[in-house]
């Protein structure tokens, strides 16, 4: 007998009885070698989010796979920032955490191998900021509404859109109390060539602004619809309104005031007010001469009151300014 093949005739029976154990348990386990799915994407969430300086915000990484099945991949993943303004987690316990550093932007990236997904971290540095006033010497009326409103001006704006917030907001009036305000977004957009408000769950606002060549004059940051629970005096003072104010874009400034108007007839609703979003009379739903924050839809019923005399003064007269800086 040729000595290969008795070679091969010994080994042969041990050959495929490995070879149909191995198959067995990929059987048994329903692993194939030819069907196993690979990472073919990576999603990074939240998408596109903002953090405070000294802040940190957890990121997770959502792998999908060929067969389609997804899976969380942000412990495995490699994750990175493109900027100094973060950085971001690769320790075991905290993977995918990344902490505000400095104002701006980075790309946060996981990846696995050759696949990678990413998004947009915006930095910024939040400024606490207050303005007081005084009531003028009108009484306001239990049942009456005090429509409060904030507006700003923006400078530094340059060729991309900047978002503006005020949160943590509150109005102290002696005699009522610390009301709490509604959160307000202002976005300045190159983009868009048309100004609006719109409200969400709460009364929170966000108000989009053309900024490619900018609107002239106020554009409304924030409301509050203040129901009075009881007469109120004249000449009420010193009423504070503070926040915060984050700017995501560095080398923005920004100066703000408030007003309070008083209503008789007004609604608890602030979707039916019909706030006008700007002074300018041009791009925007109302192409009049009315301040910023006037509720259209109710402002014939003005009376004096609050920083108002009623009149053609929809909002009341403004307050002193205070300014906000977003430092490189």
């Amino acid at each position: 007998m040729n000595p290969l093949n008795l070679i091969t005739a010994r080994i042969s029976p041990r050959l495929f009885l490995l070879t149909g154990l191995f198959a067995g348990m990929l059987a048994i386990t329903g692993t194939s070698l030819a069907s196993a799915p690979v990472l073919v994407s990576i999603d990074v969430t939240p998408t596109n989010p903002t953090v405070p300086v000294g802040s940190t915000l957890a990121f997770t990484a959502i792998g999908v796979f060929s067969d389609g099945t997804v899976g969380d991949v942000t412990a495995s993943a490699y994750w990175s920032s493109s900027d100094p303004s973060a950085t971001i987690s690769n320790a075991v316990g905290s993977y995918g955490v990344a902490t505000g550093v400095s104002p701006g932007s980075t790309q946060i990236s996981a990846q696995s191998g050759s696949v990678l997904g990413s998004t947009t971290l915006t930095v910024t540095c939040p400024a606490s900021t207050s303005i007081s006033g005084n009531f003028n010497n009108f009484t306001i009326a239990g049942g009456n509404y005090l429509w409060f409103t904030s507006v700003l001006k923006a400078n530094g704006l340059g060729s991309t859109a900047v978002t503006i917030t005020f949160t943590n907001q509150t109005i102290t009036i002696p005699g009522v109390g610390s009301v709490p305000v509604p959160d307000g977004t202002v976005r300045f957009d190159p983009a868009v060539n048309f100004a609006t408000t719109t409200f969400g769950p709460g009364g929170v606002s966000t108000t989009t602004v053309p900024s490619n060549p900018t609107l002239k004059g106020n554009t409304f940051f924030s409301g509050l619809n203040f129901l009075v629970p009881a007469n109120l005096p004249g000449s009420i003072r010193p009423v504070t309104w503070s926040g915060t104010i984050s700017v995501d874009t560095p080398g923005v400034s920004v100066n703000w005031q408030w007003a309070a108007a008083n209503y008789p007839t007004f609604s608890a609703d602030p979707i039916l007010l019909g706030v006008k979003p700007v002074d300018d009379k041009v791009q925007n739903p109302y192409l009049n001469a009315d301040h910023a924050g006037t509720p259209e839809n109710f402002k014939q019923f003005v009376v004096g009151g609050g920083t108002g005399g009623g009149g053609s003064n929809f909002t009341g007269g403004l307050s002193a300014t205070a300014s906000v800086s977003q430092h490189h």
